[in-house]
């Protein structure tokens, strides 16, 4: 998972999401989406005084998404650093956990997801989520 770069392509508005939702995961920040209409994306940290920040944007008549700007240093308190409730798509903890349940065939139980996403991303998720 890289970082986001000005310029960089994504096919779609969802996969453009997702992958700041990895992002927002693995940088361990509780990620606001500020503005997401027909063709503008704008997302950065919950912490509102933080100068962290990711906009992207679609020409009328094209179908993929291209990252504008990105201001990648984070301002935030140390309260939202330590925080250990950071929002986590259902989508996002789908793809975490897809490959595991092609390559062994047995059944993930909700629980089982919830105590891996504690042990490996420090996330607390709520069994609905699971």
């Amino acid at each position: 998972m890289g970082v986001f770069y000005k310029g960089q392509i994504f096919d779609t508005k969802q996969k453009l999401k997702n992958e700041f939702g990895n992002y927002a995961l693995n940088e361990k920040f509780n990620p606001r989406i500020r503005r997401s209409i027909k063709n503008r994306f704008e997302a950065g940290c919950n912490d509102i005084k933080s100068d962290f920040a990711l906009r992207a944007t679609c020409r009328d008549g094209c179908t993929y998404w291209v990252v504008k700007n990105f201001a990648h240093v984070h301002t935030c308190t140390l309260d939202t650093y330590e925080s250990h409730s950071w929002k986590v798509s259902s989508i996002v903890v789908g793809e975490i956990f897809a490959p595991k349940f092609n390559t062994n065939g047995r059944t993930i139980r909700p629980i089982d997801i919830i105590a891996k996403m504690r042990e490996q991303h420090g996330v607390q998720l709520l069994y609905t989520k699971a």
